[in-house]
């Protein structure tokens, strides 16, 4: 393979690797997210503790909302007598986020019961129906809740049973976090509800202290979920990738360096104006240039012959053929070599004789 042939190929080995980070899956389509915001809207969040934790809730989530990446989903559903599904936001840029937040801007907290089993249900149907639109995506689901189940007259016959809730959808890979705004140590219940899922349905279930305050709360679901997305991103896509690839690419060009640093030309020319009675003969050492090309003529040559026929000088190129360095003839347009011993090849031999104008040239090869 030629010497140039071989850089093409590096170049595009390179040009591969750079392009590679470019050329993963479309977020909008495969890798994204689907994110379930479940938001209590029972009185007691305007009134746990005797404070109102409702705006604190609302404002966390619309910073949870401004971190969306392009290409998740984003659907908001509050509960408390019912459950309420808002339309599904595919974030692309900043106007689908200010969407989504005047949607949650909308959202008051009047219920009078949280009806958790009914949610449950709603919930986990919600999840699948975006499973099964699009398998390659990842079900994220966050519940906010100062309680966890105080049902409606009408339902308060029905057995709170996570088992009944999760019923059918056994081995999910979502993820589920239950943040709790009420007192946790006193709610025994809400650690059940975790074990439940995690044996019944996912084991990427999380319980998250919320007491201490929403802002807190979210940013540690935020943070998560953020954690979850650099442990699923592709090698090609992590900083050791780069890394690597700058390194690869140092390697490279050192030995692009190394190797068209020792393509130089070498060995003697003798050279002498054929057309003098008595010609002198020179002998010019081409190694002393230490280039990969010498030039030979009159004007602006290396190797300077004064009264050369032609005003535009000859190349002698080094090249790498075969693992060794030869060296190439370059003729200007309209010039041509007659050679003596043989016939005119691709590279110069040792002892080639040939003319050029009006000179004679002898090549003598660098022993060795």
């Amino acid at each position: 393979m030629k010497a140039t042939a071989k850089i093409y190929l590096l170049l595009f080995v390179m040009g591969a690797l750079l392009a590679a980070p470019s050329c993963k899956k479309d977020a909008s389509t495969d890798g994204g997210r689907d994110l379930i915001v479940v938001l209590d809207t029972s009185r007691s969040m305007i009134g746990q503790g005797g404070k109102n934790i409702f705006p604190q809730v609302r404002e966390s989530l619309k910073k949870f909302i401004n971190e969306i990446q392009p290409g998740d989903s984003l659907t908001i559903v509050t509960f408390d007598e019912k459950t309420e599904v808002r339309p599904t936001i595919a974030v692309r840029d900043d106007n689908d986020r200010e969407i989504v937040n005047s949607l949650l801007s909308s959202v008051k907290a009047e219920g009078m019961w949280t009806y958790t089993m009914g949610m449950l249900r709603d919930v986990f149907r919600l999840a699948e129906g975006f499973e099964k639109k699009n398998p390659e995506r990842k079900q994220v689901i966050m519940m906010l809740t100062d309680g966890l189940d105080d049902p409606p007259p009408g339902r308060r016959k029905e057995k709170f049973n996570i088992r009944d809730a999760a019923k059918g959808y056994e081995g999910k890979e979502w993820y589920i976090y239950l943040v709790n705004f009420g007192d946790l140590k006193n709610n025994s219940r809400f650690k059940e509800v975790q074990d439940e899922l995690r044996s019944t349905m996912t084991k990427n279930v999380e319980l998250i202290e919320g007491g201490k305050g929403p802002a807190e709360a979210v940013e540690g679901v935020q943070q998560t979920i953020q954690r979850q997305r650099e442990s699923e991103r592709s090698f090609f896509e992590t900083p050791w990738f780069f890394v690597l690839l700058i390194i690869l690419v140092l390697i490279i060009l050192l030995w692009l360096y190394k190797m068209y640093s020792k393509i130089k030309v070498a060995g003697s020319l003798e050279n002498y104006n054929y057309t003098l009675l008595d010609p002198y003969v020179n002998v010019a050492n081409l190694g002393r240039f230490h280039l990969r090309e010498v030039k030979v003529g009159k004007s602006g040559a290396d190797v300077h012959l004064r009264d050369f026929d032609f005003q535009k000088p000859f190349v002698i190129r080094a090249e790498r053929s075969k693992g060794k360095i030869v060296c190439r003839l370059m003729l200007p347009e309209g010039v041509s070599a007659e050679f003596i011993n043989r016939d005119a090849g691709e590279f110069l031999n040792d002892g080639d004789v040939f003319k050029v104008a009006n000179y004679s040239f002898k090549f003598i090869a660098q022993q060795g």
